[in-house]
């Protein structure tokens, strides 16, 4: 996963940065592509890849040799564990599918306790619709998704009532959703949610 063609991921980078963004984390992100295209789209912004130790060996070798080092910092880490803090953009493509509900919620609770309030969480993935009424062949990719996660995983592809109710659960309010590429893949974004304090007690 994460070892396309940079060019392939061009379709999805393009509001990474909107202005103040200076650090983009890309939590699960394989061996780097998409945030290798966000690297060469954005100058300004540093990139933080986050994943399995053995995926972080090969993107190290990948990064060098394309000379993103200087402008990046790859990361060993579980996310269902910790997610680092201080990025300004969290991305999340084609993980959370892998993952049943309690899972997926774990590892977007850690993202919510990375995240400043300011801070925004894009996630990357299928849509599957509420009801399927006809054939199309974007659609068909997305059940034979689901298929294999249910079959590999015991994960599974999500409604959009679905992907706002895991958010919701995990602290989360959904800002927007926006189709990109063929219109097979959708980019979910959202923000924490600020805990409210409860007001103390009068005496």
């Amino acid at each position: 996963m994460g070892a396309a063609p940079v060019e392939d991921y061009d379709a999805i980078v393009y509001d990474c940065e909107r202005g103040d963004s200076k650090v983009c984390a890309d939590l699960g992100g394989g061996a780097g592509a998409l945030m290798m295209s966000i690297l060469d789209r954005y100058p300004r912004i540093h990139g933080l890849l986050v994943e399995r130790p053995g995926t972080i060996k090969n993107a190290e070798q990948r990064f060098t040799a394309a000379a993103y080092a200087s402008r990046s910092t790859l990361v060993s880490g579980d996310l269902s564990h910790e997610v680092p803090s201080g990025a300004d953009v969290y991305l999340l493509k084609h993980v959370l599918h892998g993952y049943r509900d309690e899972e997926a919620e774990e590892i977007l609770r850690r993202c919510h306790q990375a995240m400043r309030v300011t801070a925004r969480l894009m996630v990357i993935e299928f849509v599957m619709p509420e009801v399927i009424s006809s054939a199309d062949p974007r659609i068909a990719q997305r059940a034979m998704s689901d298929l294999t996660m249910l079959a590999i995983t015991r994960g599974r592809e999500r409604t959009l009532a679905e992907w706002s109710g895991l958010l919701s659960r995990s602290g989360f309010v959904l800002n927007a959703v926006r189709n990109v590429a063929d219109g097979s893949l959708s980019v979910i974004e959202a923000q924490p949610v600020v805990q409210q304090k409860d007001p103390p007690h009068a005496s």
